[in-house]
């Protein structure tokens, strides 16, 4: 009779486990290629790390796979919670025993606070970001948008591209109204430089796609977790083109929902 084969702990998630293996054997493949290539030490190195990350999260899931599976008894319980309270140490590989007997003290110390509690959040396989989407789904008012705070900044190049800009976007190649002589003292936030830039076709076309951007873009960064992000556009001088798209898109994600900081950092500048 044929040997039967036995059942694991990772039974139920082996094709996943071997699939994220996959993964990391060509990470592992690249680093090669890299050393043979003779490329920058820093970014081997960063590879390395990123290698050795992915497979700490491979062991901590097996090893949660065993205490949850594999571990049987009446002290089952007891050694699950013993071991779930483990960490693998990512140098040494070793595991690094917690201070069991405190942690249940403390569980036992807040069980009045749990029982007066109107929801718990249970953070045992919730990364980061899902701790920040559970928190901010119960607790922050106004919709998802409220908890992205926008900054909308206009500025010149001649000045530089603001340290802090997430997304940076250049219009110099829109018609200049410097170059039309009743237009050029004129700030941007003016009627007529307004009128001006706004009538122009490519003026039009830019805010289009530069809107259907960000109604992709925006609901992305909420679902990671970002909570600000400036938004940088740019000009010559940064004293009129710049000026009436930070404006106009400024109002675009305000009628959105979001939180809007403007500034035009360079309209004053000579």
């Amino acid at each position: 009779m044929p040997k039967a084969t036995p059942t694991r702990g990772y039974s139920a998630s082996k094709e996943q486990l071997l699939a994220r293996l996959r993964r990391i054997e060509g990470q592992v493949r690249g680093v090669q290629r890299m050393v043979d290539e003779d490329r920058y030490c820093i970014d081997v190195v960063t590879q390395i790390s990123a290698i050795e990350a992915a497979l700490e999260k491979v062991a901590l899931g097996l090893l949660d796979s065993h205490t949850r599976h594999c571990v049987l008894g009446p002290e089952s319980e007891k050694l699950r919670e013993e071991l779930t309270l483990a960490r693998i140490d990512r140098h040494s590989g070793q595991l690094e025993e917690l201070d069991v007997e405190g942690i249940r003290a403390e569980r036992q110390r807040l069980q009045a606070v749990k029982e007066r509690a109107d929801k718990i959040i249970d953070t045992t396989n919730l990364s980061v970001h899902d701790l920040k989407h559970e928190i901010m789904e119960a607790f922050v008012r106004g919709g998802r948008q409220s908890t992205l705070t926008i900054g909308v900044v206009s500025f010149g190049y001649k000045y530089g591209i603001p340290l802090d800009s997430d997304l940076v976007f250049d219009c110099r190649f829109l018609p200049n109204p410097h170059y039309v002589e009743a237009l050029r003292p004129l700030p941007g936030e003016s009627q007529e430089v307004r009128r001006f830039v706004l009538s122009q076709p490519a003026t039009q076309e830019f805010i289009r796609r530069l809107v259907d951007m960000m109604d992709y873009l925006l609901p992305q960064y909420l679902e990671e977790g970002k909570s600000h992000l400036t938004l940088a556009i740019g000009c010559t001088g940064g004293k009129h083109r710049s000026v009436v798209l930070a404006d106009e898109m400024a109002t675009f994600l305000k009628d959105r929902g979001y939180k809007v900081n403007l500034k035009h950092r360079d309209v004053r500048k000579e």
